[in-house]
Formats: C-alpha cells, structure tokens, sequence
C-alpha cells in the first residue's frame, strides 16, 4: 500500500526543513569562527621560542596551536588564564602558531603532531614535560599537571596553586 501523496509532500517539506536548519547552522558556527576576537592568537604575547629561551629566567609554558582548531579556541583561554595568574611567577607564556611557515622547526623539535600541544620547557636544562590533553579541561587539573612538570624539571619554587 502507497502513502497517500500528501503525506509524502508533508515528508518532503520537514526533510527541506531540516536540511535549510542545518544550513543556517554550520554557516552561522562558520561566521562565529570567523571572528578575530575569538582565535587563540589574541592570547599570544608575542614572545619567540627563541628570545624566551635566552631570556627566561623560569621554565617556558610552550603551547602549539592554530586559529582553526576548535580545541584551541576552547582550550587557549584556560591555559593563558592558568599562566598569567596562578603560575606567572614560574612560567613564561610562549604561545606558536603551527600555521606559520616559520614555526615548523619548532613544531618539529617538540614534534607536535597535533594541536593543541603544551608542554613546560626548561632551557637551562634543556629538558621538557608534555602536558597531558586531558590536563587542559579544567583549571584544576592544568595547575596539578603542571606542578607535576615543574616538579619533574626540578623546578618546583612557588606553589602554583591560585587557592
């Protein structure tokens, strides 16, 4: 048995419905990305890898990243936060975007293979700590791995700790 035809107009205007809505949203989350303010490099102090390391007088907190990462975009504003606040007296803010040619040979040096990638630096030893992914979902657990870095760098000094 047949549906009758007016349920199948019914069916094809809910399916041009849904298809318009979804649309209407990718494009709007598109518009939102597009927005300069919301990107990672707003947080970016402008510091090269380079000129950190010869400078610092603190381990470096390392983060790869790009403008069009959506993890980057959630994630960069916590680690910045993190850094300028509880841990700005033991770690220096280095942020690289992966989207510059000119960054690639560090990329290749902490071989990133994904972003966002972080790790603590210590140029004076030369030694790094990666920062677990999972690490970078809350405030909380940002400052316990990255104690647990400093510690591993024996680099302890101040507590971290924002309490």
């Amino acid at each position: 048995m047949a549906a009758p035809p007016s349920f199948l107009r019914s069916m094809g205007v809910i399916a041009t419905l849904v298809a318009v809505t979804i649309t209407l949203s990718l494009a709007w989350q598109l518009f939102q990305g597009a927005d300069a303010s919301g990107r990672p490099s707003q947080y970016d102090p402008g510091v090269s890898l380079s000129a950190a390391a010869k400078t610092a007088q603190t381990p470096l907190l390392i983060e790869f990243y790009s403008d069009d990462c959506g993890a980057c975009v959630q994630l960069t504003p916590l680690v910045h936060r993190v850094a300028t606040t509880a841990f700005a007296r033991r770690l220096k803010l280095v942020m690289i975007n992966v989207d510059r040619p000119q960054s690639q040979d560090a990329a290749a040096l902490f071989r990133v293979d994904s972003v966002p990638s972080v790790f603590v630096f210590d140029p004076k030893r030369m030694k790094k700590k990666t920062i677990p992914f999972a690490a970078l979902s809350n405030p909380r657990r940002l400052e316990a791995a990255l104690n647990s870095a400093l510690a591993g760098l024996g680099a302890q000094g101040q507590s971290g700790s924002a309490r």
